[in-house]
C-alpha cells in the first residue's frame, strides 16, 4: 500500500516532471542549527506555479505545510516534521532595481540585496548585510541590526495564503511592524516585497558595509551560526561586566565563548578569577586570548598553598 505522503510526492512529481518532492528528508541539515530533524516530505518550489500546485495536492490530502528560508532562524525538531516542508527557489530569489526601489524575491538572501541596492547608488539597507536570512522571513519578523530593520525600508509585501492560494499586497500599516514581529500569519507566505531606498554613494555604503562585516566578525563566531535570536532584555540600563560578574560566587560553570578583539583580551583577570567559588569549573570554548595567563596561574599558586 502506498504511504500518504508517497501518493502526494508522486502528484507532485508527475506535474514537474523532475524528482522535485523527496520523501523522509532530513531537513535539519538545511539549518544553522544542524539538528537530525526530517520532514515526511520536501520540496523546492522554483516559481509560483509549482508553489500553487504542491500547495492544491496538500489541501486535497489534507496534508501539513510549513514555509522556510534560508534555514538561518529556524529549529528543527529531533522527532521530525510530519508534513511538507516548501523552500523557495530561484524565481523568489530575483532582485531588481528600479527608480530608487528594490523589487525582491521573498526567498533573496539579505546579503545579496545589501550589497545590490548599495551597488546601485542606493543607501539604507546596508545593515542586513550580515543577516543569514531571507526577505521573506526578514519581513515576518522584521529583522533588524545595526540601527534599523525592515519596517524602515518596506513600501509593499506580497503574501501568499498557503490554505486558499489567493495572493493580497500588504502595505506597512496592514504590517503591525514590532520589535522582531509583524501581522504576517502562519499560513502567509512572503513572495515578493518592495523597498523603499534613498538615494546615496555607492564608495560610502561600500565602505559601511566594510564596517558592518569587519564587526561581525570581531564580535560573533565564524562558520555557521543562527545569528542573535534572542530577545533583547527589557532593563532599564544596559548590561555591563560587573551585573555579570556578580553572578560568579554563585556560579558551578563559567562557559567563555567570546572573539579575540581588543574589548575582550584578558578580560578575565584577577578580579574575576577572585570573585569565582573555589568550587566552580572555567570552561572557555572561545579564544585563549581572553583569559589574563598570569593572573590565572597566581590564582592555581593561592589555591595550592591552601
Amino acid at each position: 500500500m502506498v504511504s500518504k505522503w508517497t501518493e502526494i510526492s508522486q502528484l507532485i512529481n508527475q506535474e514537474f516532471r523532475r524528482e522535485a518532492a523527496i520523501c523522509d528528508y532530513e531537513v535539519g541539515l538545511l539549518t544553522t542549527y544542524r539538528t537530525i530533524g526530517r520532514c515526511s516530505l520536501f520540496l523546492k518550489a522554483e516559481n509560483k506555479r509549482e508553489l500553487e500546485h504542491a500547495l492544491d495536492i496538500c489541501r486535497q490530502k489534507d496534508a501539513e505545510v510549513a514555509i522556510m528560508g534560508n534555514g538561518s532562524n529556524l529549529l528543527i525538531s529531533d522527532s521530525g516534521f510530519q508534513g511538507l516542508i516548501i523552500k523557495l527557489g530561484s524565481e523568489f530569489e530575483q532582485v531588481k532595481i528600479i527608480e530608487g526601489h528594490a523589487y525582491v524575491g521573498g526567498a533573496a538572501k539579505l546579503p545579496v540585496v545589501a550589497r545590490s541596492t548599495s551597488s546601485k547608488g542606493l543607501t539604507g539597507f546596508e545593515w542586513a548585510v550580515g543577516v543569514p536570512g531571507t526577505v521573506g522571513g526578514a519581513v515576518k519578523m522584521n529583522a533588524g541590526g545595526h540601527g534599523s530593520d525592515m519596517k524602515a525600508s518596506i513600501e509593499s509585501v506580497d503574501v501568499l495564503d498557503t490554505k486558499t492560494n489567493l495572493t493580497k499586497t500588504l502595505k506597512p500599516n496592514d504590517l503591525l511592524f514590532g520589535y522582531r514581529q509583524s501581522s504576517i500569519s502562519r499560513n502567509q507566505l512572503v513572495t515578493n516585497a518592495v523597498l523603499k531606498l534613498s538615494e546615496g554613494n555607492p564608495e560610502e555604503s561600500s565602505e559601511l558595509i566594510r564596517e558592518i562585516v569587519r564587526w561581525r566578525l570581531e564580535n560573533q563566531p565564524g562558520g555557521q551560526n543562527a545569528g542573535s535570536v534572542f530577545t533583547n532584555p527589557n532593563v532599564d540600563h544596559a548590561i555591563t561586566h560587573e551585573d555579570v560578574f556578580n553572578w560568579l560566587p554563585f556560579a558551578d560553570f563559567v562557559v567563555l565563548a567570546l572573539p579575540d578583539s581588543s574589548e575582550t583580551r584578558d578580560i578575565v583577570d584577577t578580579h574575576v578569577l577572585d570573585q569565582c567559588s573555589p568550587q566552580s569549573m572555567l570552561i572557555n570554548v572561545g579564544r585563549g586570548t581572553a583569559i589574563d595567563e598570569d593572573a590565572l596561574a597566581k590564582s592555581y599558586q593561592v589555591v595550592v598553598k591552601a
